[in-house]
Protein backbone atom coordinates (compact mmCIF):
# COMPACT_ATOMS: atom_id res chain seq x y z
CA UNK A 1 0.00 0.00 0.00
CA UNK A 2 1.42 3.71 -1.26
CA UNK A 3 1.09 4.96 3.20
CA UNK A 4 3.09 2.40 4.89
CA UNK A 5 6.89 2.45 3.95
CA UNK A 6 9.22 -0.50 3.50
CA UNK A 7 9.73 -2.08 6.76
CA UNK A 8 13.36 -1.41 6.54
CA UNK A 9 15.87 0.75 5.51
CA UNK A 10 18.64 -1.14 3.75
CA UNK A 11 20.45 -4.06 5.91
CA UNK A 12 23.45 -2.92 7.21
CA UNK A 13 21.83 0.90 7.94
CA UNK A 14 19.38 -0.97 10.14
CA UNK A 15 21.35 -3.13 12.10
CA UNK A 16 23.78 0.04 12.94
CA UNK A 17 20.68 1.39 14.01
CA UNK A 18 19.66 -1.02 16.44
CA UNK A 19 22.63 -1.53 17.76
CA UNK A 20 22.89 2.75 18.23
CA UNK A 21 19.21 2.41 20.15
CA UNK A 22 20.30 -0.62 22.75
CA UNK A 23 23.69 1.03 23.30
CA UNK A 24 21.59 3.94 24.88
CA UNK A 25 19.27 2.56 26.38
CA UNK A 26 22.09 0.36 28.05
CA UNK A 27 24.93 3.80 28.78
CA UNK A 28 21.37 5.04 30.19
CA UNK A 29 19.94 2.00 32.61
CA UNK A 30 22.79 -0.26 33.25
CA UNK A 31 22.99 0.61 36.58
CA UNK A 32 19.51 -1.41 37.03
CA UNK A 33 21.53 -4.69 37.71
CA UNK A 34 22.32 -2.91 41.54
CA UNK A 35 19.28 -1.84 42.27
CA UNK A 36 17.41 -3.56 45.47
CA UNK A 37 13.64 -4.29 46.04
CA UNK A 38 11.88 -1.12 47.29
CA UNK A 39 8.78 -0.89 50.08
CA UNK A 40 6.69 0.88 47.18
CA UNK A 41 4.53 -2.05 46.22
CA UNK A 42 7.37 -4.22 45.82
CA UNK A 43 6.58 -6.47 49.21
CA UNK A 44 3.08 -6.81 47.69
CA UNK A 45 3.80 -7.88 44.03
CA UNK A 46 7.03 -10.33 45.41
CA UNK A 47 9.00 -10.14 48.56
CA UNK A 48 5.54 -11.50 50.76
CA UNK A 49 3.60 -12.58 47.49
CA UNK A 50 3.95 -16.41 48.59
CA UNK A 51 2.19 -17.16 44.89
CA UNK A 52 5.47 -15.28 43.20
CA UNK A 53 8.11 -16.24 45.68
CA UNK A 54 6.85 -20.09 44.70
CA UNK A 55 8.27 -19.42 41.34
CA UNK A 56 6.44 -20.84 38.48
CA UNK A 57 4.21 -23.88 38.83
CA UNK A 58 1.07 -25.61 37.97
CA UNK A 59 -0.26 -24.14 40.89
CA UNK A 60 0.70 -21.16 40.48
CA UNK A 61 -0.40 -20.42 37.16
CA UNK A 62 -3.64 -21.83 37.94
CA UNK A 63 -3.60 -18.78 40.50
CA UNK A 64 -2.67 -16.08 38.13
CA UNK A 65 -5.46 -16.36 35.86
CA UNK A 66 -7.64 -16.25 39.06
CA UNK A 67 -9.66 -13.35 39.49
CA UNK A 68 -9.13 -13.96 43.01
CA UNK A 69 -5.43 -12.90 42.87
CA UNK A 70 -5.71 -9.44 41.25
CA UNK A 71 -3.39 -6.69 43.30
CA UNK A 72 -5.56 -3.22 43.48
CA UNK A 73 -7.82 -4.44 41.35
CA UNK A 74 -6.12 -5.48 38.10
CA UNK A 75 -6.22 -9.34 36.74
CA UNK A 76 -3.10 -9.43 34.84
CA UNK A 77 -1.92 -13.26 34.41
CA UNK A 78 0.87 -12.70 32.07
CA UNK A 79 2.77 -10.53 34.71
CA UNK A 80 2.57 -13.02 37.33
CA UNK A 81 3.85 -16.20 35.13
CA UNK A 82 7.10 -13.99 33.87
CA UNK A 83 7.75 -12.90 37.83
CA UNK A 84 7.44 -16.42 38.62
CA UNK A 85 9.52 -17.57 36.19
CA UNK A 86 11.96 -14.95 37.28
CA UNK A 87 12.17 -16.71 40.52
CA UNK A 88 12.33 -20.00 38.75
CA UNK A 89 15.25 -18.93 37.25
CA UNK A 90 17.66 -16.67 39.60
CA UNK A 91 15.63 -16.83 42.96
CA UNK A 92 14.28 -13.67 44.50
CA UNK A 93 17.20 -11.75 43.34
CA UNK A 94 16.40 -7.96 42.37
CA UNK A 95 19.39 -7.37 40.18
CA UNK A 96 18.46 -10.16 37.71
CA UNK A 97 15.14 -8.97 38.03
CA UNK A 98 15.62 -5.09 37.15
CA UNK A 99 17.72 -7.02 34.61
CA UNK A 100 14.74 -9.17 32.96
CA UNK A 101 13.20 -5.50 33.10
CA UNK A 102 16.01 -3.53 31.20
CA UNK A 103 15.90 -6.36 28.15
CA UNK A 104 12.00 -6.08 27.71
CA UNK A 105 12.73 -1.95 27.59
CA UNK A 106 15.20 -2.37 25.12
CA UNK A 107 13.12 -4.91 22.69
CA UNK A 108 10.50 -1.86 22.97
CA UNK A 109 12.63 0.39 21.85
CA UNK A 110 13.96 -1.70 18.75
CA UNK A 111 9.73 -2.87 17.79
CA UNK A 112 8.91 1.20 18.15
CA UNK A 113 12.17 1.61 15.78
CA UNK A 114 10.57 -0.96 13.23
CA UNK A 115 7.23 0.83 13.83
CA UNK A 116 8.13 4.30 13.46
CA UNK A 117 10.16 3.39 10.19
CA UNK A 118 6.87 1.59 8.74
CA UNK A 119 4.79 4.81 9.64
CA UNK A 120 6.91 7.86 8.78
CA UNK A 121 9.39 6.12 6.11
CA UNK A 122 12.39 8.22 7.30
CA UNK A 123 15.32 6.08 9.00
CA UNK A 124 16.38 9.24 11.11
CA UNK A 125 13.23 10.41 12.55
CA UNK A 126 12.22 6.99 13.19
CA UNK A 127 15.65 6.76 15.00
CA UNK A 128 15.41 10.01 16.96
CA UNK A 129 11.43 8.89 18.06
CA UNK A 130 13.19 5.61 19.64
CA UNK A 131 15.92 6.97 21.15
CA UNK A 132 13.81 9.25 23.04
CA UNK A 133 12.32 6.58 24.04
CA UNK A 134 14.86 4.68 25.20
CA UNK A 135 16.47 7.52 27.07
CA UNK A 136 13.70 9.94 28.87
CA UNK A 137 13.97 9.91 32.11
CA UNK A 138 9.83 9.84 32.77
CA UNK A 139 10.44 6.23 31.80
CA UNK A 140 12.35 5.16 34.84
CA UNK A 141 9.93 4.31 36.86
CA UNK A 142 8.59 1.59 34.21
CA UNK A 143 12.10 0.10 33.64
CA UNK A 144 14.58 0.38 37.63
CA UNK A 145 11.00 -0.99 39.94
CA UNK A 146 10.11 -4.73 39.10
CA UNK A 147 6.46 -4.45 39.89
CA UNK A 148 6.30 -2.59 36.82
CA UNK A 149 7.16 -5.58 34.77
CA UNK A 150 3.04 -5.21 33.65
CA UNK A 151 3.74 -1.71 32.15
CA UNK A 152 7.03 -3.07 29.85
CA UNK A 153 5.35 -5.83 28.89
CA UNK A 154 1.68 -4.11 28.29
CA UNK A 155 3.90 -2.00 26.13
CA UNK A 156 5.60 -5.13 24.20
CA UNK A 157 2.59 -6.62 23.48
CA UNK A 158 0.54 -3.42 22.59
CA UNK A 159 3.18 -2.45 20.45
CA UNK A 160 3.17 -6.00 18.35
CA UNK A 161 -0.90 -5.58 18.06
CA UNK A 162 -0.29 -2.22 16.32
CA UNK A 163 2.28 -4.08 14.26
CA UNK A 164 -0.51 -6.68 13.60
CA UNK A 165 -2.77 -3.91 12.29
CA UNK A 166 -0.20 -2.67 10.48
CA UNK A 167 -0.07 -5.73 8.75
CA UNK A 168 -3.94 -6.15 8.33
CA UNK A 169 -4.13 -2.88 6.29
CA UNK A 170 -1.18 -4.00 3.87
CA UNK A 171 -3.12 -6.89 3.45
CA UNK A 172 -6.90 -7.85 5.04
CA UNK A 173 -7.18 -11.24 5.60
CA UNK A 174 -9.04 -12.93 9.16
CA UNK A 175 -5.70 -14.61 9.96
CA UNK A 176 -4.02 -11.49 10.66
CA UNK A 177 -6.73 -9.49 12.19
CA UNK A 178 -6.83 -13.01 15.06
CA UNK A 179 -3.20 -12.40 15.14
CA UNK A 180 -3.81 -8.45 16.05
CA UNK A 181 -6.75 -9.66 18.50
CA UNK A 182 -4.46 -12.27 20.09
CA UNK A 183 -1.37 -9.42 20.41
CA UNK A 184 -3.75 -7.01 21.84
CA UNK A 185 -5.35 -9.80 24.20
CA UNK A 186 -1.98 -10.37 25.63
CA UNK A 187 -1.05 -6.84 26.56
CA UNK A 188 -4.26 -6.44 28.32
CA UNK A 189 -3.56 -10.16 30.01
CA UNK A 190 -0.10 -7.96 31.41
CA UNK A 191 -2.15 -4.49 32.43
CA UNK A 192 -5.25 -3.08 30.76
CA UNK A 193 -3.10 0.05 30.50
CA UNK A 194 -3.74 0.11 26.07
CA UNK A 195 -7.63 -0.73 26.94
CA UNK A 196 -8.08 2.71 24.58
CA UNK A 197 -6.25 0.98 21.40
CA UNK A 198 -8.69 0.53 19.05
CA UNK A 199 -9.20 4.44 18.97
CA UNK A 200 -5.41 4.90 18.45
CA UNK A 201 -5.92 2.31 15.44
CA UNK A 202 -8.89 4.35 14.28
CA UNK A 203 -6.66 7.70 14.70
CA UNK A 204 -3.95 5.99 12.80
CA UNK A 205 -6.32 5.10 10.09
CA UNK A 206 -7.02 8.37 8.73
CA UNK A 207 -3.18 9.34 9.54
CA UNK A 208 -1.19 8.21 7.85
CA UNK A 209 -3.14 5.29 6.68
CA UNK A 210 -5.45 7.20 4.53
CA UNK A 211 -8.21 5.12 4.93
CA UNK A 212 -11.80 6.57 4.72
CA UNK A 213 -14.19 3.78 4.71
CA UNK A 214 -15.31 4.81 8.39
CA UNK A 215 -18.03 2.50 8.77
CA UNK A 216 -15.47 -0.57 8.02
CA UNK A 217 -12.89 1.02 9.66
CA UNK A 218 -15.51 0.65 12.93
CA UNK A 219 -16.54 -2.74 12.23
CA UNK A 220 -13.44 -4.37 11.50
CA UNK A 221 -12.44 -3.05 14.94
CA UNK A 222 -15.58 -4.91 17.11
CA UNK A 223 -13.12 -8.17 18.65
CA UNK A 224 -11.19 -5.48 19.89
CA UNK A 225 -13.68 -3.21 21.22
CA UNK A 226 -14.72 -6.01 23.20
CA UNK A 227 -11.46 -7.19 24.57
CA UNK A 228 -10.94 -3.68 25.33
CA UNK A 229 -14.91 -3.71 27.59
CA UNK A 230 -13.62 -6.85 28.89
CA UNK A 231 -10.73 -5.88 30.66
CA UNK A 232 -12.01 -2.73 31.52
CA UNK A 233 -14.70 -4.21 33.70
CA UNK A 234 -12.41 -7.07 35.18
CA UNK A 235 -10.48 -4.08 37.70
CA UNK A 236 -14.04 -2.82 38.67
CA UNK A 237 -14.46 -6.21 40.32
CA UNK A 238 -11.48 -5.53 42.54
CA UNK A 239 -12.08 -2.14 44.08
CA UNK A 240 -15.13 0.44 44.74
CA UNK A 241 -15.57 2.96 42.54
CA UNK A 242 -15.70 6.53 43.56
CA UNK A 243 -19.28 7.72 43.81
CA UNK A 244 -20.24 10.99 41.80
CA UNK A 245 -21.34 12.25 45.16
CA UNK A 246 -18.24 12.30 46.63
CA UNK A 247 -16.30 13.33 43.56
CA UNK A 248 -18.36 15.17 41.35
CA UNK A 249 -18.33 15.13 37.30
CA UNK A 250 -17.06 18.71 37.51
CA UNK A 251 -14.21 17.48 39.63
CA UNK A 252 -13.81 14.71 37.54
CA UNK A 253 -13.22 16.95 34.51
CA UNK A 254 -11.07 19.19 36.26
CA UNK A 255 -8.52 16.68 37.14
CA UNK A 256 -8.32 15.16 34.05
CA UNK A 257 -7.73 18.26 32.37
CA UNK A 258 -4.97 19.07 35.26
CA UNK A 259 -3.05 15.84 34.70
CA UNK A 260 -2.84 15.82 30.92
CA UNK A 261 -1.50 18.73 31.30
CA UNK A 262 1.01 17.80 34.01
CA UNK A 263 1.81 15.07 31.36
CA UNK A 264 2.70 16.73 28.73
CA UNK A 265 5.09 19.79 31.13
CA UNK A 266 6.54 16.29 33.09
CA UNK A 267 7.81 15.15 29.26
CA UNK A 268 8.80 18.87 28.08
CA UNK A 269 10.95 18.69 31.73
CA UNK A 270 11.67 16.03 33.39
CA UNK A 271 14.51 16.41 35.52
CA UNK A 272 15.02 15.71 38.95
CA UNK A 273 11.32 13.86 39.02
CA UNK A 274 9.68 12.36 41.87
CA UNK A 275 8.98 8.70 42.16
CA UNK A 276 6.08 9.37 43.56
CA UNK A 277 3.33 11.80 43.43
CA UNK A 278 0.87 12.00 46.23
CA UNK A 279 -3.13 12.72 45.38
CA UNK A 280 -3.56 16.64 46.66
CA UNK A 281 -5.95 17.16 49.94
CA UNK A 282 -8.87 18.08 48.31
CA UNK A 283 -8.28 17.61 44.23
CA UNK A 284 -7.54 19.84 41.91
CA UNK A 285 -9.72 22.89 42.43
CA UNK A 286 -10.73 25.25 39.16
CA UNK A 287 -8.43 27.70 39.82
CA UNK A 288 -5.62 25.12 39.21
CA UNK A 289 -7.35 23.73 36.17
CA UNK A 290 -8.34 26.32 34.22
CA UNK A 291 -4.57 27.57 33.14
CA UNK A 292 -3.92 23.82 32.61
CA UNK A 293 -7.40 23.94 30.03
CA UNK A 294 -5.93 26.91 28.26
CA UNK A 295 -2.42 25.83 27.85
CA UNK A 296 -4.68 21.96 26.58
CA UNK A 297 -6.68 24.51 24.05
CA UNK A 298 -3.23 25.98 22.64
CA UNK A 299 -1.84 22.35 22.31
CA UNK A 300 -4.85 21.11 20.65
CA UNK A 301 -5.74 24.57 18.61
CA UNK A 302 -2.08 24.45 17.16
CA UNK A 303 -2.10 20.66 16.23
CA UNK A 304 -5.22 21.41 14.27
CA UNK A 305 -3.50 24.54 12.73
CA UNK A 306 -0.82 22.23 11.36
CA UNK A 307 -3.07 19.47 10.48
CA UNK A 308 -5.62 22.34 8.24
CA UNK A 309 -1.56 23.63 6.99
CA UNK A 310 -1.60 19.87 5.55
CA UNK A 311 1.07 18.34 8.46
CA UNK A 312 -1.25 16.60 10.39
CA UNK A 313 1.35 14.72 11.95
CA UNK A 314 1.83 16.85 15.18
CA UNK A 315 -2.04 16.18 15.93
CA UNK A 316 -1.84 12.37 15.68
CA UNK A 317 1.14 12.38 17.83
CA UNK A 318 -1.08 14.56 20.39
CA UNK A 319 -4.26 12.83 20.39
CA UNK A 320 -2.63 9.10 20.14
CA UNK A 321 -0.89 10.21 23.59
CA UNK A 322 -4.05 11.75 24.87
CA UNK A 323 -5.74 8.28 24.09
CA UNK A 324 -3.54 6.07 25.52
CA UNK A 325 -3.64 7.99 28.83
CA UNK A 326 -7.31 7.46 28.83
CA UNK A 327 -7.54 4.96 31.20
CA UNK A 328 -5.57 6.49 33.78
CA UNK A 329 -7.06 9.69 32.94
CA UNK A 330 -9.18 10.10 36.65
CA UNK A 331 -12.75 10.31 34.63
CA UNK A 332 -13.07 6.92 36.08
CA UNK A 333 -11.85 6.56 39.91
CA UNK A 334 -11.57 4.09 42.25
CA UNK A 335 -8.85 2.12 44.87
CA UNK A 336 -5.78 4.04 45.76
CA UNK A 337 -5.84 6.60 42.80
CA UNK A 338 -2.98 9.18 42.23
CA UNK A 339 -3.65 11.58 39.56
CA UNK A 340 -0.15 11.19 38.09
CA UNK A 341 2.56 8.55 37.86
CA UNK A 342 5.65 8.58 35.43
CA UNK A 343 5.14 5.02 34.57
CA UNK A 344 1.78 5.77 32.57
CA UNK A 345 3.31 8.01 30.11
CA UNK A 346 5.63 4.67 29.22
CA UNK A 347 3.26 3.45 26.65
CA UNK A 348 1.46 7.01 25.57
CA UNK A 349 4.88 8.48 24.37
CA UNK A 350 5.49 6.00 21.85
CA UNK A 351 3.32 7.87 19.48
CA UNK A 352 3.86 11.31 21.07
CA UNK A 353 7.40 10.75 20.19
CA UNK A 354 6.67 9.47 16.56
CA UNK A 355 4.00 11.97 15.96
CA UNK A 356 6.51 15.01 16.68
CA UNK A 357 9.43 13.60 14.75
CA UNK A 358 7.35 12.68 11.87
CA UNK A 359 6.15 15.81 11.89
CA UNK A 360 9.39 17.89 12.23
CA UNK A 361 10.69 16.12 9.43
CA UNK A 362 8.38 17.12 7.16
CA UNK A 363 8.94 20.44 8.43
CA UNK A 364 12.36 20.10 8.03
CA UNK A 365 12.05 18.46 4.30
CA UNK A 366 10.48 22.03 3.70
CA UNK A 367 12.97 24.09 5.46
CA UNK A 368 16.64 22.10 5.08
CA UNK A 369 18.81 25.04 6.11
CA UNK A 370 17.82 24.55 9.62
CA UNK A 371 18.66 20.62 9.27
CA UNK A 372 22.12 20.53 10.15
CA UNK A 373 20.72 23.03 13.68
CA UNK A 374 18.09 20.93 14.68
CA UNK A 375 20.47 17.64 14.34
CA UNK A 376 22.66 19.63 16.52
CA UNK A 377 20.07 20.36 18.97
CA UNK A 378 18.54 16.92 19.02
CA UNK A 379 21.60 15.28 19.41
CA UNK A 380 21.57 17.74 22.74
CA UNK A 381 18.14 16.87 23.62
CA UNK A 382 19.06 12.94 23.64
CA UNK A 383 22.25 13.56 25.66
CA UNK A 384 20.44 15.35 28.58
CA UNK A 385 17.80 13.14 28.55
CA UNK A 386 20.21 10.30 29.27
CA UNK A 387 22.10 11.95 31.58
CA UNK A 388 18.64 12.70 33.69
CA UNK A 389 17.75 9.42 33.40
CA UNK A 390 20.93 7.94 34.80
CA UNK A 391 20.81 9.98 37.28
CA UNK A 392 16.85 8.95 37.96
CA UNK A 393 17.50 5.59 38.31
CA UNK A 394 19.66 6.09 41.24
CA UNK A 395 16.99 7.16 43.19
CA UNK A 396 15.32 3.78 43.03
CA UNK A 397 18.58 2.16 44.40
CA UNK A 398 16.52 1.62 47.71
CA UNK A 399 13.59 2.50 49.76
CA UNK A 400 15.81 4.93 51.51
CA UNK A 401 16.90 6.98 48.52
CA UNK A 402 13.43 6.49 46.76
CA UNK A 403 11.28 7.73 49.79
CA UNK A 404 13.84 10.97 50.35
CA UNK A 405 13.87 11.85 46.55
CA UNK A 406 9.90 11.46 47.39
CA UNK A 407 10.09 14.05 50.47
CA UNK A 408 12.55 16.30 48.85
CA UNK A 409 9.47 17.14 46.50
CA UNK A 410 6.47 16.81 48.60
CA UNK A 411 8.07 17.31 52.72
CA UNK A 412 4.46 17.54 54.45
CA UNK A 413 3.56 14.18 52.38
CA UNK A 414 2.77 11.44 55.23
CA UNK A 415 2.74 8.94 53.58
CA UNK A 416 6.87 9.21 52.45
CA UNK A 417 8.00 9.55 56.14
CA UNK A 418 5.80 6.49 56.97
CA UNK A 419 7.69 4.58 54.09
CA UNK A 420 11.05 5.77 54.82
CA UNK A 421 10.67 4.99 58.53
CA UNK A 422 9.27 1.52 57.61
CA UNK A 423 12.48 1.04 55.14
CA UNK A 424 14.29 1.39 58.59
CA UNK A 425 12.51 -0.75 60.17
CA UNK A 426 12.76 -3.29 57.69
CA UNK A 427 16.39 -2.64 57.86
CA UNK A 428 16.75 -3.22 61.46
CA UNK A 429 17.52 0.53 62.33
CA UNK A 430 14.63 1.35 64.52
CA UNK A 431 16.97 4.20 65.83
CA UNK A 432 16.50 5.63 62.57
CA UNK A 433 13.21 4.89 61.72
CA UNK A 434 11.92 6.96 64.77
CA UNK A 435 12.29 10.19 63.40
CA UNK A 436 10.21 10.00 60.10
CA UNK A 437 7.80 8.31 61.78
CA UNK A 438 7.40 10.84 64.26
CA UNK A 439 6.75 12.77 61.55
CA UNK A 440 4.41 10.93 59.78
CA UNK A 441 2.31 10.76 62.97
CA UNK A 442 2.23 14.27 63.70
CA UNK A 443 0.82 15.07 59.82
CA UNK A 444 -1.70 12.37 59.80
CA UNK A 445 -2.57 11.02 63.86
CA UNK A 446 -5.56 9.51 62.77
CA UNK A 447 -3.52 6.80 61.00
CA UNK A 448 -3.53 3.31 62.83
CA UNK A 449 -0.42 2.19 60.50
CA UNK A 450 1.60 5.04 61.29
CA UNK A 451 0.88 4.37 64.98
CA UNK A 452 1.87 0.74 64.70
CA UNK A 453 5.36 1.17 63.36
CA UNK A 454 6.04 4.60 65.10
CA UNK A 455 5.04 2.09 68.41
CA UNK A 456 7.39 -0.70 67.23
CA UNK A 457 10.43 1.82 66.86
CA UNK A 458 10.18 2.81 70.14
CA UNK A 459 9.49 -0.31 71.43
CA UNK A 460 12.99 -2.01 69.93
CA UNK A 461 14.77 1.17 71.23
CA UNK A 462 13.51 0.32 74.50
CA UNK A 463 11.23 3.16 74.84
CA UNK A 464 8.43 0.77 76.35
CA UNK A 465 6.45 3.83 78.22
CA UNK A 466 6.13 5.50 74.69
CA UNK A 467 5.30 2.87 72.85
CA UNK A 468 2.37 1.77 75.02
CA UNK A 469 -0.37 4.68 74.38
CA UNK A 470 0.18 3.92 70.98
CA UNK A 471 -0.27 0.05 71.17
CA UNK A 472 -3.48 0.71 73.74
CA UNK A 473 -5.03 2.96 70.67
CA UNK A 474 -4.29 0.70 68.32
CA UNK A 475 -6.07 -2.19 69.93
CA UNK A 476 -9.02 -0.56 70.95
CA UNK A 477 -9.59 1.18 67.41
CA UNK A 478 -12.38 -0.53 65.99
CA UNK A 479 -11.94 0.77 62.63
CA UNK A 480 -8.38 -1.00 62.65
CA UNK A 481 -8.40 -4.43 61.53
CA UNK A 482 -5.66 -5.61 59.67
CA UNK A 483 -4.55 -8.94 61.44
CA UNK A 484 -0.96 -8.78 60.37
CA UNK A 485 -0.44 -5.64 61.42
CA UNK A 486 -1.86 -6.62 65.16
CA UNK A 487 0.43 -9.71 64.80
CA UNK A 488 3.19 -7.26 64.64
CA UNK A 489 2.67 -4.78 67.63
CA UNK A 490 1.95 -8.83 70.25
CA UNK A 491 4.98 -9.57 68.74
CA UNK A 492 7.18 -6.69 69.83
CA UNK A 493 5.30 -6.44 73.45
CA UNK A 494 6.01 -10.03 73.94
CA UNK A 495 9.53 -9.62 72.97
CA UNK A 496 9.44 -6.45 75.46
CA UNK A 497 8.10 -8.73 78.18
CA UNK A 498 5.40 -6.80 78.31
CA UNK A 499 2.77 -10.28 78.47
CA UNK A 500 -0.65 -8.57 79.75
CA UNK A 501 -0.70 -5.93 76.95
CA UNK A 502 0.66 -8.43 74.13
CA UNK A 503 -2.20 -10.98 75.81
CA UNK A 504 -4.97 -8.12 74.69
CA UNK A 505 -3.69 -8.14 71.43
CA UNK A 506 -3.84 -11.86 70.99
CA UNK A 507 -6.75 -11.95 72.09
CA UNK A 508 -8.11 -9.06 69.93
CA UNK A 509 -6.27 -10.89 66.62
CA UNK A 510 -8.69 -13.82 67.62
CA UNK A 511 -11.74 -12.18 67.86
CA UNK A 512 -10.45 -10.76 63.87
CA UNK A 513 -9.41 -13.90 62.87
CA UNK A 514 -11.65 -16.63 60.72
CA UNK A 515 -12.36 -19.53 63.56
CA UNK A 516 -9.36 -22.22 63.31
CA UNK A 517 -7.72 -20.37 60.39
CA UNK A 518 -3.62 -20.23 60.99
CA UNK A 519 -4.19 -16.77 62.42
CA UNK A 520 -6.26 -17.44 64.83
CA UNK A 521 -4.42 -20.61 66.16
CA UNK A 522 -1.20 -18.76 66.26
CA UNK A 523 -3.02 -15.81 68.27
CA UNK A 524 -4.27 -19.34 71.25
CA UNK A 525 -0.67 -20.99 70.97
CA UNK A 526 0.74 -17.27 71.90
CA UNK A 527 -1.59 -16.65 74.70
CA UNK A 528 -0.76 -20.23 76.15
CA UNK A 529 3.23 -19.37 75.80
CA UNK A 530 2.85 -16.56 77.31
CA UNK A 531 0.97 -18.17 80.34
CA UNK A 532 4.33 -20.38 80.55
CA UNK A 533 6.43 -17.39 80.49
CA UNK A 534 5.05 -15.97 83.11
CA UNK A 535 4.36 -19.34 85.41
CA UNK A 536 7.45 -20.67 84.35
CA UNK A 537 5.44 -23.98 83.06
CA UNK A 538 3.60 -24.06 86.69
CA UNK A 539 -0.35 -23.59 87.71
CA UNK A 540 -2.10 -21.61 85.24
CA UNK A 541 0.34 -21.54 82.59
CA UNK A 542 0.54 -25.22 82.29
CA UNK A 543 -3.34 -25.39 82.33
CA UNK A 544 -3.32 -23.17 79.07
CA UNK A 545 -0.92 -24.84 76.80
CA UNK A 546 -2.35 -28.36 77.88
CA UNK A 547 -5.66 -26.69 76.77
CA UNK A 548 -4.20 -25.93 73.81
CA UNK A 549 -2.64 -29.12 73.07
CA UNK A 550 -6.32 -30.67 73.69
CA UNK A 551 -7.94 -28.17 71.01
CA UNK A 552 -4.64 -28.27 68.23
CA UNK A 553 -3.90 -31.65 68.41
CA UNK A 554 -2.02 -31.16 64.58
CA UNK A 555 -0.40 -28.04 65.75
CA UNK A 556 0.10 -29.69 68.94
CA UNK A 557 2.13 -32.23 66.83
CA UNK A 558 4.30 -30.01 64.62
CA UNK A 559 4.81 -27.70 67.68
CA UNK A 560 6.68 -30.45 69.28
CA UNK A 561 8.23 -32.27 66.38
CA UNK A 562 10.47 -28.90 65.60
CA UNK A 563 12.60 -26.81 67.31
CA UNK A 564 10.16 -24.09 67.03
CA UNK A 565 11.12 -22.17 70.45
CA UNK A 566 14.54 -21.95 71.46
CA UNK A 567 16.25 -20.98 74.73
CA UNK A 568 13.97 -20.76 77.82
CA UNK A 569 10.87 -20.73 76.13
CA UNK A 570 12.02 -23.66 74.13
CA UNK A 571 12.68 -25.51 77.80
CA UNK A 572 8.90 -24.42 78.82
CA UNK A 573 7.66 -25.88 75.66
CA UNK A 574 9.38 -28.65 75.54
CA UNK A 575 8.41 -29.80 79.37
CA UNK A 576 4.96 -29.26 78.03
CA UNK A 577 5.03 -31.79 74.72
CA UNK A 578 6.94 -34.81 77.26
CA UNK A 579 4.30 -33.99 80.13
CA UNK A 580 1.70 -34.56 76.94
CA UNK A 581 3.36 -37.47 75.74
CA UNK A 582 4.45 -36.47 72.36
CA UNK A 583 7.56 -36.44 70.76
CA UNK A 584 10.56 -34.10 70.49
CA UNK A 585 12.55 -33.43 67.57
Amino acid sequence: MPFLKPAFAAAPQRWIFILLLAGLALAAYHRVGTLNFVNLDDPHYLTHNPMVAAGLSWEGVRQAFSLQVGVFGLWMPLTWLSLMLDVSLFGMNPGAMHGVNLFFHVLNVILLFHLALRLIGRPWAAFFAAALFAVHPQHVEAVAWVTERKELLSTLFGLMALRGHLRYVERPSPGRMVATAGWFFLSLSAKPMWAAFPLLLLLLDLHPLGRRDGGRMVLEKFPLFLLAALFSVIPLLGFELTPLQRLPVEDRLAQTIWAYAEYFRQTLAAWDLSPYHPYPDGGIPWSRAMPAALALAGVLGGSAWLAWRGRPWFGVGVLGFMILLLPVSGLIQGGQWVLTADRYSYPAHAMLFVGATAGAAEWLEAHPAWRRGVMMGCGLLLLLAMLSTWRQVSFWRDGESLWTQVIRHYPQDSLAWFQLGNHYLDAQRPDLALAPLTLAVERAPGNPHYRLSLALARLETGNHEGAAPLLQGLRKDEAYREVSGLVRGAMALTRAGRLDEADAFWERIGSLAAPRSDEAVEAAFQRAMNGLRRGEGEGGGGEAMRRFFADHPETAAKVCGSSRQEGRDGELLAARCRESGRSLP
